[in-house]
């Protein structure tokens, strides 16, 4: 017998080949670290499904993976344990709880949200390096959430779509966009019920190039509705990616 428990994790994705687990075995994975673990405190081989795959480089506040035990597995010292072995890795079991057999990370999964914080200033970072995407040239806050709006709503996000990305389908429901500014810091979040490979990055590559004057706003509508990867202007950089949430 077995008990599921539903995972909250919080990682610094710096030094780590992405979530998901590597055949190489000496590639360190987010998924890989956190099942090592739990094999050794259960001692017996575990494996973890998670809420969706973050890339080499990219952050999390609230990932969320769920994981079948021993049926004697106690929470608190699961918990502790955890808490032990990963501390180093820079991975933080935020929370533990039992859930129904029933519950899966990914496909009970409702929302997701990511977070993508980006610096603007001329001076290069040093606090900040591998955890913002650091832009020189100053940048059209207005213009950014003019274009940033659009991506509301049902729409086919082919145009943000990877070519690496194995999903047949690219209509996405967009439930919220914002970009937040404080200062040099600009914060920028997506709610979706869903996300493809690289669409994140890719949208805060296109939203880049109209805050800095190289598309205009209407531009940006213009390659959304275009539906083409052919459309696609690059790539953001990983480290401003943090997955943010996962609602249930």
């Amino acid at each position: 017998m077995s008990l599921r428990y539903k995972l909250v994790v919080e990682y610094d994705g710096t030094f780590f080949s992405g979530w998901q687990r590597q055949p190489q075995a000496y590639t360190l994975t987010v998924q890989g670290a956190i099942e090592a673990a739990l094999s050794q405190i259960c001692q017996t081989p575990l494996k973890i499904v998670g809420s969706g795959r973050t890339d080499a480089g990219v952050h999390a506040l609230k990932q969320v993976a769920h994981v079948d035990v021993p049926e004697a597995t106690n929470q608190k010292a699961l918990l502790y344990g955890l808490g032990q072995k990963l501390r180093s890795k820079r991975i933080v079991i935020l929370a533990a709880e039992e859930v129904p057999d029933t519950f899966h990370a990914r496909y009970s999964a409702k929302k997701r949200t990511y977070m993508y914080r980006v610096i603007n200033r001329s001076c290069p970072l040093a606090i900040e390096k591998n955890y913002a995407w650091h832009v020189a040239h100053t940048l059209k806050v207005d213009v950014m959430r003019e274009a940033i709006h659009c991506l509301q709503g049902e729409h086919d996000f082919k145009t943000f779509q990877s070519r690496g990305c194995s999903s047949p389908v690219s209509v996405r429901t967009m439930f919220h966009t914002d970009v937040q500014k404080d200062g040099d810091l600009l914060t920028f979040f997506f709610t979706a019920n869903a996300f493809l490979y690289h669409q994140v990055r890719n949208m805060m590559y296109a939203l880049i190039r109209v805050g800095d004057g190289r598309d205009t706003a209407a531009d940006f509508l213009e390659k959304f509705r275009l539906c083409s990867a052919d459309s696609r202007t690059g790539v953001a950089p990983s480290d401003g990616l943090y997955l943010a949430d996962v609602l249930y």
